[in-house]
């Protein structure tokens, strides 16, 4: 009678601990399903660019820094927005441009 009860409670024990690494597979097919953020609504740099064209702010000044930073450094490939003329405009407006100093390097 005890060797019953035991596997009994192993197997329940087993049951609730295991069940949801055996559901996993209904998930693992769409993991995103349950998001409710569709693709039009994700912001894109290019669209980064146009609000803050139209709507300067501090963070838009960062985020025009980074974007001028990262197309300096990756300027042999070829990517959209980095020959987009309003990011440099928009930083020489804002006089977030520096010239380069010459440091004798």
């Amino acid at each position: 009678m005890t060797g019953i009860f035991l596997a009994a409670a192993s197997a329940l024990a087993f049951y609730f601990v295991g069940s949801p690494f055996l559901n996993q597979n209904d998930q693992a097919e769409n993991p995103f399903s349950n998001l409710s953020q569709s693709p039009e609504s994700v912001s894109t740099t290019q669209n980064d660019i146009d609000t803050c064209i139209s709507n300067p702010t501090s963070d838009c000044d960062q985020e025009m820094q980074q974007i001028s930073k990262f197309c300096e450094q990756n300027k042999d490939q070829n990517i959209p927005y980095c020959s987009d003329p309003r990011v440099q405009m928009y930083l020489d407006q804002r006089g977030l441009s520096r010239a380069t100093i010459n440091e004798g390097k």
